[in-house]
């Protein structure tokens, strides 16, 4: 098997994981050559383009699109889709464009080791591939909608914006849809959202009652998410809207991208490092899940720490628990320039407080940010952000 990613240590990385599993996995150079010479061509990615291109594949070669949920996952151009066997796991909109291809019953993937790999992250958990495969299960507890493509890898190109919008926006309005057609709708639907929901706001003090951002497309996004998953209410749903903080975790997440530049001593602050920058440790945002799950809380739920942190402070305590200087900030102008409106979740932010999420009863682990860091840098194992 050969693998292959847009970032050479991420491709190196899962190449190794297969390795540890008794896979003979190596790193695949060129990914046309590889795809050329394969018989099972199997593509897992949100990609705004398409990547495989139907002229690389050999004659019968399978094309199976793993993970895909809605058209807007395109990792394949059309003459591939009507080249390759294909299977794809979702969507009526490929129907014509070659032959679909169960994925189980025809071999492309194997049932033991879908549940396999599941029953690995969680005990019991059922991998599937339509909404409508869970039509005949019976009455649902809860549904935790937690999907879209992440927001701050790239700069927002209308193309970008189109996948961002379509993996949070359109997924959220096809999955409540579906939820009504149930004869018992779940119970409860928690729903993802983001602190971006408020905007850029400066020193202005903001909770879960305060009244969203208008003015950037990241606030825009939330609004219309959250307006998405409200609509599941009229079935009788309780609905509670997790409005997370950037996360912090030992692996994944924005500490894997600060800690190379920081253990080189040549981190600094963003800007000016007034904005205010709230954050949540991973144990946290997992425990408010379960939380919010549990008890009978609805509406909005900002998943955030209760210490308050503004951009610099957070630069300083992170330099701080790596012994190291952070001495070269980067000016706004070059951020600005570099990502345009994406700029603003690096240059603005929340002064935000978790009034609703106290007041429901929860409990923070890790509510300073000091101890937070020192635990998940210092800790012999930590949880993995997904």
């Amino acid at each position: 098997m050969e693998v292959w990613n847009h970032n050479a240590a991420g491709a190196e990385r899962l190449a190794a994981a297969l390795r540890s599993r008794g896979i003979d996995a190596d790193v695949a150079a060129d990914l046309e050559r590889a795809v050329g010479e394969a018989d099972i061509v199997s593509c897992a990615t949100l990609a705004e383009r398409p990547l495989i291109k139907g002229a690389w594949l050999k004659e019968g070669a399978h094309l199976d699109l793993i993970g895909s949920f809605t058209p807007f996952m395109r990792e394949a151009d059309d003459d591939a889709l009507r080249r390759g066997r294909i299977h794809v796991d979702t969507y009526d909109a490929l129907k014509e464009s070659g032959e679909l291809l169960d994925p189980i019953r025809d071999g492309v993937i194997k049932a033991s080791d879908i549940r396999g790999s599941l029953a690995e992250l969680c005990s019991g958990a059922r991998g599937i591939a339509r909404l409508q495969d869970l039509d005949d299960v019976g009455p649902m507890d809860a549904v935790v909608n937690l999907a879209g493509a992440p927001i701050a890898d790239r700069p927002w190109t209308e193309a970008r914006r189109s996948l961002l919008w379509r993996s949070r926006v359109d997924l959220t309005r096809t999955l409540v849809d579906w939820m009504g057609r149930q004869a018992v709708p779940p119970g409860i639907l928690l729903s993802g959202s983001a602190v971006g929901w408020y905007g850029d706001r400066g020193d202005e003090r903001l909770d879960e009652d305060s009244a969203p951002g208008q003015s950037d497309f990241g606030s825009r996004l939330c609004i219309a998410w959250e307006q998405e998953a409200q609509r599941a209410s009229q079935w009788g749903v309780r609905v509670a809207l997790l409005r997370t903080a950037p996360v912090l975790a030992s692996q994944g997440g924005m500490l894997t991208r600060l800690l190379p530049v920081f253990r080189l001593g040549l981190g600094g602050r963003l800007g000016d490092g007034r904005q205010w920058m709230p954050w949540i440790h991973i144990d946290d945002q997992v425990a408010l899940i379960d939380h919010l799950l549990r008890n009978e809380c609805s509406g909005a739920f900002n998943a955030c720490a209760p210490e308050a942190v503004r951009n610099s402070d957070f630069t300083r305590r992170l330099a701080r628990t790596l012994r190291r200087p952070a001495i070269l900030p980067v000016p706004a102008w070059t951020l600005r320039l570099a990502l345009g409106e994406m700029s603003v979740l690096l240059l603005g932010g929340q002064r935000l407080a978790p009034v609703r999420t106290e007041a429901s009863g929860f409990a923070w682990m890790h509510p300073e940010l000091t101890e937070a860091l020192a635990q998940l840098l210092h800790a012999p194992q930590a949880p993995a952000a997904q």
